[in-house]
């Protein structure tokens, strides 16, 4: 699979509230609310107002989403749209992304694109690479395609893991150590991050 800088098409996008215009670029950062018990057990656990991030890139040109659902995918971004709640999105940007997002930073990030698609979704915030959830992918792939730390990391001590129940994962995995150094972020984290800005809201 292979990627490029792709000139920007305007997409319309035919949405239950009317027809929608939205310019998507490579690299855009793409948020939403999924009404799925993993997704909201995420917004409760991270207090965030999202639960799914996506980050758009172009193939043959057109846009696709890579995001986390039961593992890493992609989804074209007409598709991914609808499984949000009312079809509500909000694309934030690299305020510098002109000048940081060169065609060949691209080409980095979507390699590594490439090697996440099929990961498993991970339950039990791990930082590892074996397995992904939705803001820590993101996180990984502008950190380490673009060379961009969009927050600083927090650590699952930030989360409210209380609300977890007893048999999650995340208590199998720190049966014998603590939790509070573990590294992470959350959805809230990136969508407030100060290198983004707000481009379309629907």
């Amino acid at each position: 699979m292979r990627f490029r800088l792709t000139a920007i098409p305007i997409i319309l996008l035919a949405l239950s509230c009317g027809a929608v215009i939205y310019q998507p670029r490579d690299g855009d950062i793409l948020f939403q609310t999924l009404n799925t018990p993993r997704s909201r057990s995420l917004a409760n656990v991270t207090r965030s107002s999202y639960n799914n991030v996506g980050i758009v890139y172009f193939h043959k040109g057109r846009p696709l989403v890579l995001d986390v659902g039961d593992r890493v995918r992609v989804t074209p971004l007409e598709q991914w749209i609808t499984l949000g709640m009312e079809n509500r999105f909000v694309v934030r940007r690299l305020r510098a992304a002109d000048q940081i997002l060169t065609a060949a930073v691209i080409q980095r990030i979507f390699r590594r694109v490439k090697k996440t698609i099929g990961m498993p979704a991970d339950d039990a915030f791990s930082w590892d690479d074996q397995a992904y959830y939705a803001s820590e992918l993101i996180w990984k792939v502008i950190s380490k395609g673009a060379g961009v730390e969009l927050v600083p990391l927090q650590t699952l001590d930030d989360f409210d893991l209380a609300e977890l129940p007893n048999h999650h994962p995340i208590w199998q995995r720190f049966e014998t150590r603590s939790p509070r150094e573990e590294p992470a972020v959350s959805p809230q984290a990136i969508f407030e991050s100060s290198l983004l800005e707000t481009v379309y809201e629907q």
